[in-house]
């Protein structure tokens, strides 16, 4: 059980990331502007490589 403990915050920021990764198709989708959905990836790269939370 202890290594699932351990496990919980990747659990948890896996859940955001896909989150996000949902959000910004939703943009997609939604024919939202390019530079709408750029900001939102340039957010989604600089959090998943200086860490989220």
């Amino acid at each position: 059980m202890a290594r699932a403990h351990n496990r919980q915050p990747m659990v948890n920021r896996m859940a955001r990331i896909e989150g996000h990764v949902r959000a910004v198709r939703a943009m997609l989708v939604s024919d939202r502007d390019c530079p709408e959905v750029l900001i939102q990836l340039r957010v989604f790269h600089n959090w998943t490589n200086h860490g989220c939370g």
